[in-house]
C-alpha cells in the first residue's frame, strides 16, 4: 500500500506491504496470522499557515521524518461465521493533528470484527457484522451492519456507526466476475452541519475466480 496524504501545512506518505499466513485447526475452521510492516514519511510547512488567524506561532518545520510501522492481526473464520482482532501500528509515530495545528503521536488502535451468516431460505442469505475500534483516552467507535443477499446477484443492506452516522447500500453482481455498488452515509453527529452525507461507487473485477 501507498498513500499519500496532504492536508493544510502537513504532507505525510506512508508506505507498507501486508502478509498473511493461514492453518488449518479443524475440519471447518482456518486461522490466519497477519503481518503489516512499512513506514510513513512527514514533512510540514508551516509557512503555509496563516499564523494572523492560528494560535500557532513558534512550530518549527519538518523535513522528511521517517517513523517505521510495525502492525499484526488474527482473524478466525468458518463456513458460517468469522472473528479477528488487530493492531495496525505498535509503534510510536509523529502525525499532523488539524484540531490541534500541531504535531501529536499515534496511540495504538485496537480493531475487533466479528460476523455471521444465515440461511433465510435457498435463496436468501442474511449477514450481520461489527467492527469496533477502541483507542485509549478516546470513545469506542462501533460499526453494526446487515446485508441480505438474494439469489447470490443483488445485495442490499443498512449499517449504523454508534453516534456518528447511518448508511445504506446496494450491489449488483453483473457477470461471474463483475460487481457494482453504491453506497450513502448520512451523518447523524454534530458534523451534519457540515455536510450533507457521502457518496461512493464500488467496482469489483475478479480476474481469476475460484468456485467456491
Amino acid at each position: 500500500n501507498i498513500l499519500n496524504d496532504v492536508l493544510g501545512p502537513s504532507k505525510e506518505t506512508y508506505f507498507d506491504a501486508n502478509f498473511s499466513y493461514t492453518i488449518k485447526t479443524s475440519e471447518k475452521g482456518k486461522l490466519a496470522f497477519g503481518l503489516r510492516a512499512g513506514g510513513s514519511m512527514l514533512n510540514l510547512n508551516w509557512s503555509k499557515v496563516d499564523f494572523q488567524q492560528s494560535n500557532i506561532s513558534s512550530n518549527e518545520n519538518i523535513n522528511n521524518q521517517f517513523s517505521p510501522t510495525l502492525g499484526a492481526g488474527l482473524y478466525y473464520f468458518e463456513d458460517k461465521w468469522y472473528a479477528g482482532v488487530s493492531v495496525p501500528n505498535f509503534l510510536r509515530t509523529d502525525h499532523y493533528n488539524d484540531l490541534i495545528g500541531s504535531v501529536a503521536a499515534e496511540k495504538l488502535h485496537y480493531f475487533f470484527i466479528a460476523g455471521y451468516l444465515f440461511d433465510l431460505s435457498e435463496n436468501i442469505t442474511f449477514k450481520p457484522a461489527t467492527i469496533a475500534k477502541v483507542v485509549a483516552g478516546a470513545p469506542i467507535s462501533l460499526d453494526i451492519s446487515g446485508n441480505f443477499l438474494f439469489s447470490e446477484k443483488f445485495s442490499v443492506g443498512l449499517a449504523y456507526r454508534w453516534s456518528d452516522s447511518i448508511s445504506a447500500l446496494v450491489g449488483i453482481q453483473v457477470s461471474e466476475n463483475l460487481n457494482i455498488g453504491y453506497a450513502y452515509d448520512l451523518t447523524t453527529s454534530n458534523y451534519r452541519n457540515y455536510n450533507s452525507g457521502t457518496h461512493e461507487v464500488m467496482l469489483r473485477y475478479d480476474l481469476f475466480k475460484q468456485k467456491n
